[in-house]
């Protein structure tokens, strides 16, 4: 099966971009070929993203001559669509070729494309209608231009979330994002849920460190992501800590001024970007691991990795996340929010390490009961596979006298 992956990005932009070259690099190990389609460079890790992809091509104009030329050259049995902004242009190839849909985010179903509210900042739980309008104020978005707000279009957006209705299935990582996409009409039948699992766990985790007070916080600094709310977590911790921020993103130095401003620059490190070594290094260096997001998470990456590492999660209850984080197995689930009990739970989790460890240990359990790999990757095949038709042409083969 020759698969042709579509995403705006190459390169390690994001956890849908890890979980892309996951799943090449799976596809490929089992022989199967991937090429990629993209609009634009990320450059973080770009030499390791490419390395499963056989070809690599950049989304040019004039589009339509871009994609007869790959349709010609890649000869793809099916395309399997990632996170696209605009599918207009890309529609002859939806309909020119079997195409399946990772729905990576609520982005496709939400003009602000955090499915929260702006001031409250808690999840909105309304289809994409006039009300992301106003209250939501969701027509208004950022530019990095000198008058940095722009104007969206909600019928726009209505427009390319129905283009969705093209996909032979989508694929969806939590219940969540299944009562979402049906909440906004589609199909039940034409999506599949396939919770996210990593490629790469230690085989023998290290323990942690009873003498560790590191608190993690891995993920993109802007505000969907809850930094602000990490940061205020840790100003209310009454043990003594250290911290790092991992990641990059437009609002760092935004953040890194209330670093400052909450008396915390001593202690809390903002670190950027690093490769798969690098990020593995910092998790074993962690007692606890935070995921803060006030955006509600289809799934979230991160989780998996502590729990591969045997390290407790403490997370809010947003999105996809109760559907790996169970309150008092593998870590503590918190209300959306809620930085005075999240801090409780970590102040906890520092003055106990058998705490830490049986959590940690429970973690890694449910892991590989639940997300192993090789499963995620039986599906993902298998409805790919189901959608180009390669199943049905295999059997017709075998079954020719």
């Amino acid at each position: 099966m020759r698969v042709l992956h579509v995403n705006d990005e190459i390169g390690f932009a994001g956890g849908a971009e890890k979980n892309i070259h996951d799943v090449a690099q799976g596809l490929s190990d089992r022989g199967h070929t991937s090429d990629l389609l993209y609009a634009r460079e990320c450059k973080q890790g770009l030499k390791d993203f490419r390395r499963p992809f056989d070809h690599a091509y950049p989304l040019e104009e004039p589009v339509h001559k871009t994609l007869s030329r790959i349709l010609s050259d890649s000869k793809p049995d099916v395309t399997y669509f990632h996170r696209v902004d605009n599918l207009t242009p890309l529609i002859p190839l939806m309909t020119a070729v079997p195409s399946v849909r990772m729905m990576h985010d609520v982005a496709p179903v939400c003009l602000r494309r955090h499915k929260y509210f702006p001031i409250s900042g808690k999840t909105c739980h309304r289809p994409l209608g006039p009300w992301c309008i106003l209250p939501c104020f969701g027509f208004l978005e950022r530019r990095d231009r000198t008058f940095p707000i722009g104007h969206k279009s909600y019928l726009q957006h209505f427009k390319q979330m129905r283009h969705n209705r093209i996909f032979v299935r989508i694929v969806v990582s939590s219940r969540y994002m299944r009562d979402v996409l049906i909440a906004n009409g589609f199909s039940e039948s034409q999506i599949a849920i396939v919770p996210l699992a990593l490629r790469d766990i230690p085989d023998q985790p290290e323990p942690i460190d009873p003498n560790s007070r590191h608190v993690l916080f891995i993920g993109t600094q802007i505000r969907s992501k809850g930094v602000d709310l990490f940061l205020k977590m840790l100003a209310r911790l009454q043990t003594d800590f250290t911290a790092a921020i991992v990641g990059t993103g437009r609002q760092d130095q935004k953040f890194q001024g209330l670093c400052r401003q909450l008396g915390l620059q001593d202690r809390v490190e903002f670190i950027g970007w690093l490769n798969r070594e690098q990020l593995a290094e910092q998790i074993r260096r962690a007692r606890v691991v935070a995921v803060t997001s006030r955006a509600p998470e289809s799934f979230n990456l991160v989780g998996s990795e502590a729990m591969g590492n045997q390290r407790p999660v403490v997370a809010f209850r947003v999105g996809g996340i109760p559907d790996w984080l169970e309150d008092g197995e593998n870590g503590y689930l918190l209300g959306e929010q809620d930085v005075k009990t999240m801090a409780q739970r970590v102040d906890a989790l520092l003055g106990d390490v058998a705490l830490c460890r049986r959590l940690g240990e429970r973690g890694r359990e449910m892991l590989e009961e639940r997300f192993r790999f090789n499963d995620y990757l039986d599906k993902i095949e298998s409805l790919l596979l189901e959608a180009s038709g390669t199943v049905d042409r295999a059997a017709a083969t075998t079954d020719d006298p």
